[in-house]
């Protein structure tokens, strides 16, 4: 198991998966399909256990109730942070 005092507990083989998907989301956040600091904070996300933002606040993929996402939505139409966490694991899966 990964991590000391971090909150990060993630397998290796899991892990490496998700440095994977968070490698090929990055690339398209280079080209600005994805905002590069949101994409940081939901591969953070991700690796954390116990209670996270997709349990607080209810994340699917279409959906979040995180005022983050009410924002996005309203404002710029993107995702959240959250959304994001669910897309990598789902690349890495």
């Amino acid at each position: 198991m990964a991590g000391s005092g971090t909150g990060i507990r993630t397998p290796a083989l899991d892990r490496s998966a998700l440095f994977t998907a968070f490698n090929i989301a990055r690339s398209a956040a280079r080209k600005g399909f994805i905002d590069e600091k949101r994409l940081n904070r939901a591969l953070g996300i991700a690796m954390r256990s116990g209670e996270t933002h997709i349990d607080r606040y209810h994340t699917t993929p279409e959906r979040c109730e995180c005022p983050d996402w009410r924002y996005r939505i309203r404002y710029t139409g993107g995702n959240c942070k959250g959304q994001l966490c669910l897309a990598l694991k789902e690349l890495a899966a």
